[in-house]
């Protein structure tokens, strides 16, 4: 499986952004009362605050496949924390009323090594539907069944690269 990527969404810094507008409104306010100076000072500071959010945001990534799940943070110091799904012993699903209104959630996975919350994806869109695909994912893992698919003719499992199943001889379409 490919991984896939996943943004927090633009909701979690709500505050700030709304912060930023007002700083700008307001200083373009000032700036037309006839206040230059305080008026491009809130100008310039809603504008450093937007950009640290859009920054942040950018910074951030969460990763999943049928192997692992990672955050990645930073552009110049960076942080990443990974946990192989066979080591996943708990998967909690949390969610706000705020993130709840906005359809956000956080997905959070503790390790058997720890026990302890270890790589969380904070603030995603469509939480509890990740939630659900990592849970299948960490299932085939630990199943064994990670990496193969079903034989739709005679329901045996065989690698997801195969062309053709080694039972019945069923031929897989190409993708």
């Amino acid at each position: 499986m490919e991984p896939k990527y996943l943004k927090p969404g633009w909701m979690n810094w709500a505050g700030s952004i709304i912060l930023s507008i007002l700083l700008v409104v307001i200083g373009l306010v000032v700036l037309i009362a006839g206040n230059p100076g305080t008026g491009i000072t809130l100008i310039i500071l809603g504008i450093i605050i937007i950009l640290m959010v859009v920054v942040k945001r950018a910074t951030w990534t969460y990763v999943y496949n049928d192997m692992y799940v990672e955050t990645r943070k930073g552009i110049i110091s960076k942080k990443t924390s990974q946990i192989d799904l066979k080591d996943v012993k708990n998967i909690q699903f949390k969610q706000s009323i705020f993130e709840r209104i906005f359809g956000l959630g956080t997905v959070a996975f503790a390790s058997a090594a720890t026990g302890s919350i270890e790589v969380a994806f904070a603030g995603i869109p469509d939480a509890q539907k990740v939630k659900q695909e990592i849970d299948g994912l960490i299932h085939s893992v630990k199943s064994g069944t990670a990496g193969t698919k079903k034989c739709p003719q005679c329901a045996e499992l065989v690698k997801n690269e195969a062309i053709k199943c080694r039972y019945c001889g069923y031929e897989f379409e190409q993708q």
